[in-house]
């Protein structure tokens, strides 16, 4: 065999072990993401499974009415539990399944459930499996003298497996009995408990409470003869809503009417809050000295207080300074407003003269805003969305979606700070309680018009009460569809008429202002740390969450999870992969990079070897023997 041939044949060789190579680490990189994507998104809506489309041995266990998954499995391998029994039967193998909710994992547990006739011998430890998201312990337990494998699975939606089988018998069967988990389908946009609590922690960081302080005078006209000609009267108001973040560089989302607040919201704020005693007062007095009755101050201020003890009769007076106004005999003057970001775990101080500043609540400055008083004849003349920013970088931003791709029924969480439970309102919470913001769920129920400018609002029946103005509607992938804007309920109340602005008003604002959509390196790897640690891989949980911490140490609640991975690392509990995903994936490039030169210089090769003139063998000759004499 020629040189050449060699390096042919040897070439070839390194092409098949470069594409061996490639396949596995292609395979395991896309078990990984998948595991990671199909562990963070919770379940879409899904239609009804149709019997004819089922396979001949395919079967449906209906496990909702018992608070389970449904499960669809081999109709010919196993036996489905009967009434309110959750355990599978093999038809083949002396195995059982039972399925479960509880993740407790104890003596007293599996003594209860297996019965005085198991002994417990001794723990096998972790146990392998090919189902991504799932972690299995194995015991040995003595049956009437038999030794029984007892294998107990935890997995996603806070789902549990205990299996029973001969020892050192095939899970084979068994995973793929567990992979035939599927949400109930009877309610269309449902998702499991579990998957709404991970959209929750993902979604949390990147909403904050937004508090305005705003302050301003009531300018009066000339009005010969009365106390209240040509005098200012000032205040100022505190006001608190929502908002989350849209670009990495510090830019809030939130309502107009949040961070704006309208003349004629302003004067009624200022006359029933008590802002403007003095000008209360004084009108009082000159109503009553022009009604020919002549009293002194002490007697009018007792008046206004006994107006001011009666709702009715307060608004009432507030309503003649909004005639004053319209008049233009009143005027707004000096306005200004204050804003400040609850970011991290600080809570946020409000009241009416203005806001306790904590080392994680930033003040923000206000970019632009979409944003008129609805008239009451006309409609919406304008959207109700605004930007603000705050100094800094690394903010966890979130994904904006599109409304024109919401299918009505589909589910939405809405997150925000309702100030009907808010700490500093509440007799049943503490003041710590505004630190932490609260999510809703509910469903799509129509996409309608407003009245006037006929733009897009989303009406759900996620509860919107006060204070939650300005928070993120969010689909089942985490991504904005909607500003929560309107809810037509009581403070204290709830209901199901509920309205939020199409995200599409905020993205016109933000292409205005040229701010884009930047989600950024903090919510990049906080992202990765839960799916991380969701799948219990805690080494790369950790290294993802630490990054976090270090980009952005306000993080409200990533210490929480560092906290639990603690100690898990390195431990049974710990199944993170052996090859890092940095590496993996650098190994993909060099098998690739290492395939194509195999083959280009197996092509060259060849070439050369066709095209390489034909040399005529060689025949070795021998020297005629010498001649003898």
């Amino acid at each position: 065999m020629t040189p050449r041939r060699g390096l042919i044949g040897l070439f070839i060789f390194l092409f098949l072990i470069a594409g061996v190579a490639l396949a596995t680490f292609t395979i395991d990189e896309q078990r990984d993401l998948s595991s990671r994507a199909s562990t963070l998104r919770p379940t879409l809506p899904q239609t009804a499974i149709d019997e004819v489309s089922l396979l001949p041995n395919e079967s449906v266990w209906d496990g909702s009415k018992l608070g389970l998954l449904n499960v669809k499995f081999d109709h010919s391998l196993w036996l489905s539990p009967e009434n309110t029994d959750t355990v599978f039967i093999h038809r083949q193998e002396h195995i059982s399944v039972r399925l479960g909710l509880s993740n407790d994992l104890t003596q007293a547990r599996l003594s209860s459930v297996l019965g005085r006739d198991f002994i417990q011998k001794r723990q096998l430890g972790a146990v392998k499996t090919s189902i991504q998201g799932w972690r299995v312990v194995g015991f040995i337990f003595d049956f009437y003298g038999e030794e029984k494998q007892i294998l107990f699975w935890q997995g996603p939606a806070n789902t549990s497996a205990l299996v029973v089988s001969p020892l050192n018998s095939s899970i084979f069967d068994v995973e793929n009995l567990l992979r035939g988990l599927v949400v109930p389908t009877n309610v269309k946009g449902a998702t499991t408990l579990d998957d709404s609590a991970k959209l929750a922690a993902l979604i949390r960081p990147s909403v904050v409470m937004i508090a305005t302080s705003y302050c301003a005078g009531i300018k009066i006209g000339s009005l010969p003869g009365t106390n209240i000609s040509d005098k200012s009267y000032p205040f100022c108001l505190a006001a608190s809503g929502s908002g989350f973040f849209v670009n990495s560089d510090g830019y809030i989302a939130t309502n107009g009417h949040v961070v704006k607040i309208a003349d004629n919201s302003a004067v009624i704020a200022a006359v029933t809050t008590g802002q403007v005693d003095n000008l209360l007062i004084d009108f009082t007095q000159d109503y009553l000295k022009q009604s020919g009755v002549e009293i002194g101050r002490e007697m009018v201020v007792q008046r206004v207080e006994e107006t001011k003890s009666k709702k009715e009769s307060l608004l009432q007076l507030a309503g003649a300074f909004i005639k004053l106004k319209e008049s233009d005999l009143l005027k707004i003057e000096n306005a200004r407003g204050q804003y400040y970001v609850q970011a991290g775990t600080t809570p946020l101080a409000i009241s009416q003269t203005g806001v306790n500043i904590g080392q994680d609540i930033l003040e923000a400055t206000l970019v632009d805003y979409d944003y008129q008083e609805l008239d009451p004849v006309k409609g919406f003349s304008s959207s109700d969305v605004a930007l603000i920013k705050v100094e800094g970088k690394n903010f966890p931003a979130l994904p904006l979606g599109d409304l024109n791709m919401v299918v009505v029924g589909s589910s939405i969480q809405v997150f925000g700070f309702p100030g009907v439970v808010s700490g500093n309102k509440s007799l049943l919470l503490d003041v710590s309680a505004v630190a932490e913001p609260t999510v809703t769920r509910g469903i799509v129920s129509a996409i309608k018009k407003a009245k006037g400018d006929q733009r897009n609002l989303l009406q759900t029946d996620a509860t919107v009460n006060h204070g939650n103005s300005g928070g993120p509607g969010v689909d089942s992938q985490g991504k904005v569809i909607g500003i929560a804007t309107y809810g037509l309920i009581p403070e204290e109340g709830s209901g199901n008429y509920n309205f939020l602005r199409d995200v599409a008003d905020l993205k016109a604002l933000m292409e205005k202002n040229n701010v884009a959509n930047v989600t950024g390196d903090t919510y990049k790897y906080w992202k990765q740390g839960l799916e991380s640690f969701w799948l219990s891989y805690f080494q790369y949980a950790e290294s993802d969450l630490q990054k976090v911490k270090e980009i952005y140490s306000i993080h409200p609640t990533v210490d929480k999870y560092l906290g639990e991975i603690k100690g898990q690392v390195g431990t049974p509990e710990d199944i993170t992969p052996l090859i890092p995903r940095t590496q993996r994936r650098l190994y993909m490039s060099i098998s690739g990079i290492a395939m194509a030169l195999s083959l280009l210089f197996t092509i060259i090769l060849l070439v050369v070897d066709k095209v390489a003139p034909k040399r005529p063998p060689v025949f070795p000759t021998t020297p005629p023997a010498p001649s003898t004499v």
